[in-house]
């Protein structure tokens, strides 16, 4: 007969959430300190590496919650790129992503900004499949919505006749506007004008 977990095991599933949870603000703060000299557009907190965390590792917390929440730490993704560009580069411990982010919609006073995204993911570095969505940004907060098709290859096993479509969403938090500057309007004020030299104009000849 199997026993049912105790106080004692929920406790320790409690501890191992909260070693992770402040190891990913520990993370969040060190890559805020980062974000001022380098091109870190956002941090998902809530990443969609492949395999997706909420779809594959989330329904095993109660059989496993320490492996779910370092599961959880390790689809944390940093995402890079310039501010006038839209090619980002995403690299996780569970898997990293090239993608292209044009602007969808961008309204002309500050606010949310919608933006098509369009990349490829690998694992470790190797490609397992491609990916396609939108992604909102405004606030300080991303939030994107993916559809992802994904293969099931290892280095140990490489294969790509099996595939898998599952849905990716994520949330991070972005440190700076992506926004590029808009340049300063240039303004000319007429030149000040000698009142001598406007009397010597209008004396007859």
């Amino acid at each position: 007969m199997r026993r049912r977990p105790g106080l004692r095991s929920w406790a320790a599933a409690a501890r191992r959430g909260l070693h992770a949870a402040v190891g990913s603000l520990a993370l969040v703060s060190a890559l805020e300190s980062t974000a001022q000299a380098g091109p870190l557009a956002r941090v998902e907190l809530l990443g969609d590496a492949s395999p997706p965390w909420l779809i594959d590792q989330l329904p095993l917390i109660g059989a496993r919650p320490g492996l779910t929440a370092l599961a959880a730490l390790a689809q944390v993704e940093p995402t890079f790129g310039p501010q006038a560009r839209p090619w980002t580069f995403s690299a996780a411990i569970s898997g990293q992503s090239a993608q292209w982010e044009p602007l969808l919609l961008s309204p002309p006073a500050a606010g949310p900004r919608l933006r098509v995204v369009a990349g490829a993911h690998a694992r470790g570095l190797l490609p397992v499949g491609a990916h396609a969505g939108l992604l909102l940004e405004g606030g300080g907060w991303t939030a994107g919505l993916t559809l992802r098709v994904s293969a099931a290859s290892t280095w140990a096993q490489p294969d790509w006749s099996t595939w898998r479509m599952s849905p990716g969403l994520s949330v991070g938090w972005a440190p700076r506007s992506r926004r590029p500057p808009r340049p300063a309007a240039l303004t000319f004020a007429p030149a000040p004008q000698d009142d001598r030299l406007q009397g010597l104009s209008r004396s007859p000849p």
